[in-house]
C-alpha cells in the first residue's frame, strides 16, 4: 500500500497500522525503525507522512536500546510510558510508541488476571486516558469503555473519580465549540449516572446544571 501511489490518500492510516504492527505484536522496535526509515525517503509519500514515519522510527530506535524490565515492575513501567507518551510541547508532540507500549503492558496485565485489587483499578483509569490521546490509531471508543469500567467497578474512590473527570471532557471534546452546551440529552444523563458512581449522590454536575436551565432533561 505504502509504495502504491492509487492508494495515496490512505498511507498515513497504513503507517500507523505499521507502528501498531510494531509496538504490539512483532515488538521488534530495531527493525521497525528500519523499515519506517526506509519507507519515509520513497518519493511518493507526502512530506508530512515522512516527517511523521521518522518520528516513530526514532522513538522506535530508543525504545530498541532499553533494558528489558521484571514482571514484577511492568505495571510501573506502563504507567511511566503513558506519562512520557502524553508529555507533548511547543516543539515535539506525543510520544505514540509509548503510549502504544503502555497500553500492551496493560492489556496483558488484565488478561492475565495478575494485577492485585489495589492496582486494576489504575491499570483501567490509565488504558482509558492513554487511548484519549491515540484517536487516530483506534476507530472504537475505547477511552470511555475503560474509564467506564474503572468507574464501575470502582465507585467512590479517588481513581474513579478521576476516570470521571477524564471520561467528561472527552465527551465535551466531542463536540468542539459547544463548551458541552450541544450534547445530547440521553449523554448528559449518562455523565450524571457515572457522576453518581463516581462521587456519591450529591449536587449535579455543572454540565447537567447548565442544560437544567434552559430545558428539564426528559
Amino acid at each position: 500500500v505504502l509504495k502504491d501511489p492509487e492508494y495515496r490518500l490512505n498511507y498515513n492510516e497504513a503507517l500507523r497500522s505499521l507502528v501498531l504492527i510494531t509496538t504490539r505484536i512483532n515488538r521488534n522496535p530495531a527493525e521497525g525503525a528500519e523499515l519506517l526509515r526506509s519507507l519515509s525517503q520513497t518519493a511518493t509519500l507526502p512530506e508530512e507522512d515522512a516527517r511523521e514515519a521518522l518520528q516513530w522510527a526514532d522513538e522506535l530506535q530508543a525504545w530498541s536500546k532499553e533494558k528489558s524490565v521484571a514482571a514484577t515492575d511492568q505495571m510501573r513501567k506502563a504507567e511511566q510510558l503513558i506519562q512520557r507518551g502524553s508529555q507533548g510541547s511547543a516543539d515535539s508532540s506525543q510520544n505514540d510508541v509509548a503510549l502504544l507500549r503502555g497500553t500492551a503492558i496493560l492489556h496483558q496485565k488484565l488478561e492475565a488476571g495478575t494485577l492485585s485489587k489495589e492496582l486494576r483499578p489504575r491499570a483501567l483509569y490509565l488504558l482509558g486516558f492513554a487511548y484519549t490521546k491515540l484517536p487516530l490509531f483506534f476507530s472504537e471508543s475505547w477511552a470511555e469503555m475503560y474509564l467506564e469500567r474503572c468507574i464501575g467497578e470502582f465507585p467512590r474512590t479517588a481513581t474513579a473519580q478521576k476516570a470521571y473527570t477524564t471520561y467528561r471532557e472527552q465527551i465535551i471534546d466531542d463536540y468542539t465549540g459547544t463548551a458541552g452546551t450541544d450534547i445530547p440529552a440521553e449523554v448528559k444523563l449518562h455523565l450524571e449516572e457515572l457522576r453518581k458512581k463516581a462521587f456519591g449522590e450529591g449536587n449535579f454536575s455543572p454540565i447537567v446544571q447548565r442544560s437544567a436551565v434552559k430545558k428539564p432533561l426528559s
